[in-house]
């Protein structure tokens, strides 16, 4: 863990990662962002998340250091679907 990171922040942002809808990064500014966080990256010299901005569009970055939140607010797009894939195949067949 990088010396200014907030303990718990690489973890979070694995689970944002892994989220597949929108999420709201709050910020040591006081700022928050909601978008889709589709990249991370853990190794670099200074880790940082990128999302597309909700609404707009915009693709952004920001450092792990600057992150002291990550809240799941979007709906995941992707929840409950493989049992109706399931259910779709077994109707053809």
């Amino acid at each position: 863990m990088r010396e200014r990171e907030t303990p718990g922040v690489a973890a979070l942002v694995e689970r944002a990662f892994r989220f597949r809808g929108d999420v709201t990064l709050t910020t040591a500014d006081g700022g928050e962002t909601t978008g889709y966080l589709y990249n991370r990256d853990a190794a670099a010299p200074e880790p940082y998340v990128q999302l597309f901005e909700a609404g707009g569009g915009r693709d952004l970055s920001f450092p792990y250091a600057a992150i002291t939140g990550i809240r799941f607010t979007g709906r995941d797009t992707a929840s409950g679907k493989h049992f109706e894939a399931f259910q779709r195949r077994r109707a053809g067949q």
